[in-house]
């Protein structure tokens, strides 16, 4: 019986953690996706105080400027440090799933592509970081 409860505690223990995993998962992407729709936010809002209030002073727009790299800089290394933290839980999903059964990981295992679309938020924050400078800094 101490066997079967030991089993029982780990199999507990184990679904526990594959659920944190998958929620820990989520979560980053939707942070994902709130760094990029900010971003183009701010983009957006800096362009609007270009256009609203004429920088016309070459200073004003300097700072305009150096606002849009900061934030595209910032946003895109935030993007890729959430990317890196999905890998890492992906990772512990792995190996959370070599320790279920046989019928399980047969059921489970499918050959899937690698995930070429992590660039893809990083590249619109990019494009929307571009044309916020290239519409200010003329």
């Amino acid at each position: 019986m101490p066997i079967e409860r030991d089993q029982e505690q780990i199999h507990a223990e184990l679904l526990a953690l594959y659920s944190a995993c998958v929620s820990e998962i989520a979560g980053f992407k939707q942070q994902q996706f709130n760094v990029t729709n900010y971003s183009i936010a701010l983009f957006a809002a800096l362009v609007a105080v270009k256009q609203l209030f004429g920088a016309s002073v070459s200073w004003e727009r300097a700072v305009l400027v150096i606002f849009v790299i900061a934030a595209a800089a910032f946003a895109i290394v935030v993007q890729f440090q959430l990317w890196s933290a999905i890998q890492v839980r992906r990772a512990r999903l792995r190996s959370i799933r070599s320790k279920f059964s046989a019928s399980f990981r047969e059921s489970w295992d499918h050959p899937k592509g690698p995930d070429a679309l992590h660039w893809l938020l990083p590249f619109i924050v990019s494009i929307g970081g571009l044309i916020a400078f290239w519409v200010i800094a003329k």
